[in-house]
């Protein structure tokens, strides 16, 4: 039975009349048979009559008014949904096992990081506000403390293979994405009691802590992490280099990459072992560095304006590379350096020093008033430790000496003949030649690179793109940044090292998951979503409800129409049927085992 639309003409004007119809066969053709003849009706009396029909017609439907529907549950859908999706896209539950409880705690973990993230114990009671039990079929009066700590030994059980599952991953979807590979290093700290890993030290972002860890990344040319490690708190950065070209050449059979680093890992013993596994690389010297860099003349450097300067090294060769910076590459025989000149850092450089300068006389003024006053006599070594840290990054063209000095104290009012107290000048002495010598770096940056490789006389490698390589090593910093405020690695709140290592295993496919998602979204063109943030946040707002029709009876589960912006995030991720009715229909038509 249905309402059959029958329009009319009648001058010139289209008139709707209805009828309520039902369809049969008879003879093998089908007929159609009018039951009542409705007559002409508004748009809303058609639809109006239509949701009746369906209502009589449906065993499930109840027509019942708007204020007897009973909004009883609701959970968060489409960010965790998503979440998932984007994991399977990944095939990681082929690495932890489809059906494993460690691959059920792995993902709650894991989407915790990246939506809301707490403690081991927090992650458990959010998943309970979240579909994860209708996406994993899972038990939550199982998801304890216990449990979880027992799979995090088995998650950093298969470390190794989810590294070398994301590289083959990598090398199928993008292999280009692999021939520049950048790596670095962070410090981090835990909170317990006591841990292998942890040596007292200073952290990069929280001062000197007594349980410092090191963390190492290894992203590709796209962000995208394959390898990760948690070394002890007292790992110098230039040690870590030998085994992580082990680790490329053995286990992810590496032959032809470039390895992009910071400069604090340089060392010669560093560069000559990646030139004997015959990989190449990129970093930069640190300024100390530069004036021994063979065919540098650093005369050409010499001024106070930035451009008196850039007009004196364009006439010695060096190029434009944007409004910053100035370059010019220097060849050795097995190396190439590339020289540049940023005026802007030149200023800051020469600003930052003159005002420690100003401050350093000030405080040795003032320093020498407050010893010739002084009642007692001072300690020579406390203030040794003193001017010693105030010439911290001075002491090669600054150097202080300490002169004896005695005066005289009495008490006031006391007929006592006066006391000698042995004090000390602050002699400095500033060193204008070398002084001048350090300006003649100010603003100076040297790029350097084994890849010699040429065609017909011409590099395959330009010039520009080594730089342009070294400046896009914050790929692997904005994951660090990433990691410790989005995904909050610190502080770790547990201390057996495996745990420890399971922990930044699960931060690091947290951050798998948000740059994945980011650069589709990015590529898709997507102007509004610059951020995993800000894509979880326009999606949090759909939910799963669960509606009644009275308090007993039954339970109907639907998602909340979609925003626009939702329907372009899911099309950008090719999972626009995350939101259709039949796929949340099946999800929610078996109910978990309790």
């Amino acid at each position: 039975m249905y309402l059959l639309p029958q329009p009319r003409e009648k001058a010139g004007k289209i008139y709707n009349y209805y009828s309520i119809a039902e369809s049969y066969r008879e003879a093998g053709k089908s007929h159609i048979r009018i039951i009542w003849r409705l007559g002409h009706l508004t748009d809303l009396k058609a639809y109006q009559i239509r949701q009746v029909i369906k209502v009589i017609q449906s065993k499930e439907d109840t027509l019942l008014s708007l204020k007897d529907i009973i909004f009883s549950k609701h959970w968060h859908y489409l960010d965790v949904a998503l979440l998932n999706h984007q994991w399977e896209s990944w095939g990681l539950s082929d690495v932890f096992g489809r059906k494993t409880d460690t691959l059920k705690i792995a993902k709650i973990l894991t989407f915790n990081r990246c939506l809301d993230p707490g403690s081991k114990l927090y992650a458990s009671r959010w998943a309970r506000r979240t579909v994860l039990d209708y996406i994993l079929k899972i038990n939550y009066s199982q998801v304890n403390d216990d449990k979880i700590y027992r799979e995090l030994i088995q998650i950093e059980d298969k470390k190794e293979r989810i590294e070398k599952h994301l590289f083959n991953k990598i090398k199928v979807k993008d292999s280009k994405s692999l021939n520049l590979i950048f790596y670095d290093l962070t410090t981090s700290y835990f909170e317990g009691s006591k841990c292998s890993l942890a040596k007292p030290g200073r952290t990069k972002d929280h001062g000197y802590k007594s349980h410092r860890i090191v963390l190492s990344l290894v992203v590709n040319e796209k962000g995208i992490p394959f390898s990760w490690e948690v070394l002890p708190g007292d790992t110098t950065e230039a040690s870590t280099i030998k085994n992580k070209i082990a680790e490329c050449k053995t286990r992810f059979g590496v032959e032809k990459i470039i390895l992009v680093f910071d400069r604090g890992i340089i060392s010669e013993k560093n560069l000559a072992l990646i030139e004997q596994e015959k990989l190449c690389y990129i970093s930069a010297l640190d300024k100390d560095q530069i004036p021994s860099v063979k065919g540098l003349d650093l005369a050409i450097f010499k001024g106070d304006e930035p451009g008196q300067i850039i007009k004196n090294i364009k006439e010695h060769g060096f190029e434009k590379f944007d409004d910053e910076l100035y370059f010019k590459e220097i060849e050795s025989e097995t190396r190439r350096y590339v020289i540049g000149f940023n005026c802007v850092l030149f200023e800051n450089e020469r600003e930052t020093r003159q005002e420690r300068l100003n401050n350093l006389l000030y405080f040795v003024k003032e320093k020498n008033q407050a010893l010739k006053k002084l009642k007692r006599n001072p300690k020579k070594d406390s203030l040794c430790r003193l001017m010693d840290k105030k010439l911290k990054g001075f002491t090669y063209f600054c150097k202080y000496h300490l002169e004896p000095e005695t005066h005289k104290v009495c008490k006031k009012g006391s007929a006592k003949s006066p006391r000698e107290v042995k004090s000390f000048k602050i002699v400095l002495e500033i060193k204008k030649e070398k002084l001048e010598k350090v300006k003649l770096t100010d603003g100076l940056c040297c790029f350097i690179t084994n890849h010699k490789e040429k065609e017909k006389g011409v590099y395959t490698y330009p010039t520009r793109r080594i730089i342009t390589s070294y400046r896009d090593k914050d790929k692997v910093e904005r994951a660090f940044r990433n990691i410790k405020s989005f995904v909050k690695f610190s502080p770790v709140y547990v201390f057996k090292k495996e745990h420890v290592r399971a922990h930044y295993t699960i931060c690091i496919l947290s951050y798998l998951l948000n740059i994945s998602i980011v650069n589709q979204v990015k590529e898709a063109k997507i102007s509004s979503f610059k951020s995993s943030s800000r894509i979880y946040e326009e999606l949090s707002s759909c939910i799963l409800a669960e509606f009644k029709a009275s308090p007993k009876g039954k339970p109907v589960k639907k998602i909340n129409s979609l925003t626009d912006d939702q329907k372009d995030i899911l099309r950008s991720l090719k999972c626009e049927h995350l939101a259709t009715r039949k796929y949340v229909k099946e999800l929610v038509k078996v109910k978990p085992k309790l």
